[in-house]
């Protein structure tokens, strides 16, 4: 069970959610019940939701930084996408359908 803060936590990035995400709590409920704990912690759960949202609400239009992006040793680009809504702001409390 998680912490008391953890909890917290995960409660307020949930809330968050729901600003932009109609459909988050039943994400997570479903999400919660189809897997186990050990299986899904709740905080990946969320990072891969928000990720998720992230990506719709950008309609493809993910910066990137570095923009040029390093490698691992493997090869593989790093970098961290984003989305900045610049022509349309997000107002609080406004919610996106998706």
């Amino acid at each position: 069970m998680p912490r008391q803060e953890d909890a917290g936590r995960l409660a307020e990035r949930l809330a968050h959610l729901r600003r932009v995400c109609a459909h988050a709590d039943l994400i997570v409920d479903e999400l919660l019940a189809r897997y186990t704990r050990k299986a899904l912690a709740r905080d990946d759960m969320l990072d891969a939701l928000v990720l998720a949202v992230t990506g719709c609400l950008s309609g493809g239009a993910l910066r990137q930084v570095p923009a040029e992006g390093d490698a691992d040793r493997t090869g593989l680009r790093r970098t961290i996408s984003f989305y900045k809504p610049e022509e349309r702001p997000l107002a609080a409390g406004r919610q996106e359908s998706i």
